[in-house]
């Protein structure tokens, strides 16, 4: 009976996930952490302890001081909370955001102009980034691709808000990103390594409210019902039928307001009292949309 009932909250979906950036066997080159900013750039450090691949562990951390153009804050799976974060890295993206292409990485002979200190940090790592787009990435192209090109990026990356969520996890944690006001970089986008997965939307009234339908626990309840493992994937939003968000439904309309409320309480001194109470008041309105379709 618990099944059948379920069963209605299955079917197509308008919305749908995509896959963090893909380094192609490479985190350990792109990831970086931030030390200090001097003269406008940032002085970076690759985190080598995140590359699995011996050659990338042998180069060691290599420091460059570099322009911060193709510097992004990212998150990974391991950062994710639901409706927070607990932190974040740094990722070297070196990619345009103003192109309709797939996949639109810079060009050596614009990077070097643009950003040449990053174009030399980049160059020290060359044979190895090479060696492992030839070998891992989806689509690469000798002939046509600049040997740093990363996998998984598009249009979507470059969307104003994201609902992302892990991965992997016992159950669905999700959260809104949008820009981060950072320390070294100010205002900038926030982008995701590939453990993340995440809905790319272009209004944050529509993101929250599918934030909230994410975390509610109905949403958890079906996910659970279908399934023993604990991989979360684009499957997950493409196959429970979430309505299309209406600013004009009270309903949808009152998801996305206690969403932000949860972001806002998250971390704080009254998260632990207030978020429950918020939560309680989402599986309500979610299982009235889900089950009921009223």
């Amino acid at each position: 009976e618990e099944l059948q009932r379920i069963d209605k909250a299955l079917g197509t979906s308008p919305y749908n996930a995509r896959k963090g950036i893909e380094p192609c066997g490479a985190k350990g080159i792109y990831l970086v952490a931030i030390v200090k900013e001097r003269a406008g750039e940032v002085l970076i450090e690759n985190q080598m302890e995140r590359g699995r691949l011996k050659k990338i562990r042998e180069l060691g951390v290599v420091p460059g001081l570099v322009e911060k153009d193709c510097i992004y804050p990212m998150i990974g799976g391991r950062n994710i909370r639901r409706w927070g974060i607990t932190n974040h890295l740094y990722m070297v993206v070196p990619h345009a955001e103003d192109s309709g292409k797939t996949n639109r990485c810079i060009p050596e002979e614009v990077l070097k102009v643009t950003s040449p200190h990053l174009y030399a940090w980049l160059f020290g790592f060359k044979d190895v980034l090479y060696e492992t787009r030839v070998r891992n990435a989806k689509h690469f192209d000798a002939e046509r691709d600049p040997w740093y090109r990363l996998d998984n990026i598009g249009p979507y990356t470059w969307a104003p808000y994201h609902v992302c969520w892990r991965e992997q996890g016992a159950s669905m944690q999700c959260y809104v990103a949008s820009t981060l006001d950072d320390a070294y970089l100010g205002e900038k986008l926030v982008v995701f390594d590939s453990k993340v997965y995440a809905c790319p939307l272009h209004d944050a009234g529509e993101a929250h409210y599918l934030c909230a339908m994410l975390n509610s626990r109905v949403v958890d309840e079906i996910v659970r019902a279908y399934t023993i493992s604990t991989q979360r994937g684009r499957d997950i939003i493409e196959n429970i039928r979430i309505p299309r968000y209406s600013q004009a439904d009270k309903r949808h309309a009152r998801l996305s307001d206690l969403s932000r409320q949860a972001h806002l309480l998250f971390g704080g001194a009254k998260h632990d009292e207030r978020i429950p109470e918020i939560e309680s008041e989402i599986d309500a309105i979610a299982k009235c949309l889900l089950f009921d379709g009223e």
